[in-house]
């Protein structure tokens, strides 16, 4: 297995591509547009130097192999978390041909540390059924209360 590394504003147009591969596994689709993929590259592109996101990923034989992304939030306080420092995980990525070869394990290891060095006593994440397991294994569960999500049209 090749080792994890930071991305570098190089990496941006394959994280895109795993944001595609990411948005048809969870039967989203991209919609035909290009107009996400340029606000993604931009905010990948200043995210990633202001460290209000980390994306780690794994190089593969043509291109990356696996990916995953963290974004800090910061919300009010509460008792089961005083900081208000929130992490969301935007998308864990593994290529097809690379799967089952603990790509995601890892970088999910480096997301858990970028985001225990910062404080984050809260992440939430949307899983898909393949990567249930791995985030059930880190410790993720279903939260007790009822998210609900307004979406504009």
């Amino acid at each position: 297995m090749n080792a994890v590394r930071p991305a570098i504003p190089d990496d941006i147009p394959e994280l895109l591509r795993h944001r595609e591969l990411l948005f048809t596994a969870m039967g989203r689709g991209t919609g035909g547009s290009s107009e996400w993929r340029e606000a993604a590259a931009r905010d990948f592109k200043e995210r990633l130097s202001d460290q209000t996101m980390a994306a780690f990923v794994v190089d593969g034989p043509a291109g990356l192999a696996a990916s995953g992304v963290g974004c800090l939030d910061r919300r009010m306080p509460s008792p089961e978390n005083p900081t208000g420092h929130w992490g969301y995980i935007s998308g864990m990525v593994t290529d097809p041909a690379c799967r089952r070869q603990g790509h995601a394990r890892a970088i999910m290891t480096e997301l858990l540390a970028w985001f225990g060095l910062r404080d984050v006593r809260r992440i939430q994440l949307s899983a898909t059924a393949d990567g249930e397991a791995l985030y059930r294994h880190f410790g993720f569960q279903e939260h007790p209360a009822t998210v609900l999500t307004w979406l504009a049209h």
